[in-house]
């Protein structure tokens, strides 16, 4: 199973907008798009499930831009994939049961109702703020010093 692209980039710009939050200052979205090499306007599809999931709040104006609705430590994983890409169900009858008449005869349904289980426990147990944490460690790991 591939995780969708939007679920990925969208990851990656809340991470970016992570790094950016504490200046309280709304961050533009063609700087998060220049910054992690994305197009902006994919990230304004992307940030539209966000904000209409509760994770992003915009502000007009020429001082605009996103600011994340609530502090990093507090938005799972989970709740970010889940804005972006709604759910993170495996296969369609996890979604609906009456999508498939085989369910409670189908061994293969326990397995993807385990895996789906475990990945969102994953993802529900990791926080945006641990995220942006190694993503820190990792810039930093990169800087080219030079004499």
């Amino acid at each position: 199973m591939r995780i969708p692209t939007k679920a990925r980039y969208g990851l990656r710009a809340l991470v970016d907008l992570a790094g950016h939050d504490g200046s309280g200052r709304p961050v533009l979205l063609k700087d998060i798009a220049a910054r992690q090499d994305l197009s902006e306007r994919y990230l304004e599809q992307i940030f539209s499930g966000l904000r209409r999931a509760g994770l992003v709040r915009s502000v007009r104006g020429a001082k605009g831009g996103f600011l994340l609705a609530r502090p990093p430590a507090e938005i799972s994983l989970l709740e970010v994939v889940e804005g972006c890409i709604g759910n993170l169900k495996m296969v369609q009858c996890l979604e609906n049961d009456s999508s498939c008449n085989k369910t409670a005869k189908c061994a293969t349904y326990v397995i993807w109702k385990e895996l789906t289980a475990v990945m969102e426990d994953y993802l529900r147990d990791k926080t945006l703020a641990s995220l942006a944490e190694v993503q820190e460690e990792l810039d930093a790991d990169n800087l080219t010093y030079y004499i």
